[in-house]
């Protein structure tokens, strides 16, 4: 699996950049490495920050290989992200849109629909 933006439920260490799951709620403040005692912050991408090229490759990997492309919750303007769904139908790819709105990406996918996630998915997965 490949999370392009991390995961909140990661900490990364500022210091010695280790990488460890923390599921902590609440989370020891301020939260710490065991290894060398500097601070520990969310392993994701913040605004600014770049995208880990390994991940971003993947992710493209997948879409050129897909065969159906689900998109899930994204307002579909920010890229790269943005990206995979016309990247994915290019090659082939059935592409299906569940959103809370329309988006850029509803115009190009095969089939969108407006509800939110947690009611949309369960439905979809029912007509298999």
């Amino acid at each position: 699996m490949t999370e392009i933006h991390g995961s909140i439920w990661r900490v990364r260490c500022t210091g010695c950049g280790a990488l460890s799951d923390n599921r902590e709620v609440p989370i020891q403040i301020p939260p710490m490495c065991i290894q060398c005692r500097a601070m520990l912050r969310p392993d994701i991408v913040w605004f600014g920050e770049a995208l880990a090229e390994e991940d971003l490759r993947t992710s493209y990997e997948a879409s050129e290989s897909c065969e159906i492309l689900l998109i899930i919750g994204t307002s579909g303007l920010v890229y790269p992200a943005a990206s995979f769904a016309p990247v994915a139908k290019a090659a082939g790819a059935y592409v299906v849109e569940l959103n809370l709105e329309i988006t850029p990406s509803t115009e190009v996918v095969d089939c969108a629909f407006q509800g939110r996630a947690k009611n949309l998915v369960p439905a979809l997965l029912e007509q298999r």
